[in-house]
């Protein structure tokens, strides 16, 4: 049952990935499609992990085609890897610096900034279950 379930996520994630690239070309400057991408499925891998896989019970499968689908096709290490070489070839050494460090610490501050995003997701779903039991009695 995962392989069709990560193969429509990856589908999704992939496509997106491609729209974004096509409303944000970097026609060989700053790529920020790809970091868009990366910093985005960061917080987003995150919250799938944290909220999604632990606090709404979904079937491990589902959470797994989410991550490893959807967010594994719409981010990508590759094009980061393959635009700062090509920054590095050019000679823009400056440029290949600034993109790998943005990239980088901005991710992380994306995980943690996820991490925090599922908390409190979670501390509000323990406050809703609360109140209704409160009100059940």
């Amino acid at each position: 049952m995962l392989t069709p379930l990560v193969l429509a996520m990856g589908f999704v994630g992939a496509t997106l990935r491609y729209v974004l690239e096509t409303l944000l070309p970097s026609n060989g400057g700053f790529p920020f499609a790809t970091l868009a991408v990366n910093i985005f499925g960061c917080f987003l891998l995150e919250i799938i992990n944290q909220f999604v896989g632990r606090r709404l019970h979904l079937p491990a499968t589902v959470v797994k085609s989410l991550g490893v689908g959807l967010v594994g096709a719409f981010t990508t290490l590759s094009a980061l890897s393959t635009e700062n070489l090509s920054f590095l070839q050019a000679g823009q050494y400056g440029l290949s610096a600034l993109y790998f460090a943005v990239t980088i610490a901005t991710t992380f501050l994306a995980a943690l900034a996820g991490r925090a995003a599922s908390q409190a997701l979670a501390y509000r779903r323990l406050q809703r279950r609360r109140a209704r039991r409160r009100s059940a009695r």
